[in-house]
């Protein structure tokens, strides 16, 4: 049996410790969403975007697609968090298929709850993701894309 480098055992521990505190303080969804980002990009032929940026510093971009009323795709950039990278990943799985109607209504509690929770700390991520789609919606209004 071979002895591990001592190097290699400390990474090693820390990233055990890491991953242990990570699942102490976010759900099993946070942590799947921010790992495995869903539809994280820009996109080019956008019909509508909004960007804005959070009480944190955090910059959440989303782009939309439409047909008629209903996004029909949706992506996100971030330069944010795990957290913020969480809740954009899920908002655009929740956004895609939607009735513009609907996606006005909807709220950061909502998303929260989707996500089983967030931190105290980073309840204000949600706040961020779903600002940032209303206002991509503004800009589909705004340039006569839905009316």
């Amino acid at each position: 049996m071979t002895e591990k480098d001592p190097l290699e055992q400390a990474v090693m521990e820390i990233q055990e410790r890491i991953l242990e505190e990570e699942r102490r303080i976010y759900s099993p969804i946070v942590i799947e969403e921010s790992r495995n980002p869903y539809n994280m990009r820009k996109m080019e032929d956008a019909h509508g975007w909004g960007r804005v940026t959070g009480s944190c510093g955090d910059t959440m971009w989303i782009y939309l697609k439409v047909r008629g009323r209903t996004i029909t795709e949706a992506t996100f950039v971030t330069d944010g968090c795990g957290a913020t990278m969480a809740v954009g990943s899920r908002l655009m799985k929740k956004a895609e298929g939607m009735e513009i109607a609907d996606v006005l209504m909807m709220t950061d509690d909502e998303l929260i709850e989707e996500l089983g929770g967030l931190p105290e700390d980073s309840l204000h991520c949600a706040t961020l993701a779903v600002s940032t789609l209303h206002k991509a919606v503004d800009d589909l209004y705004a340039k006569g894309v839905v009316g």
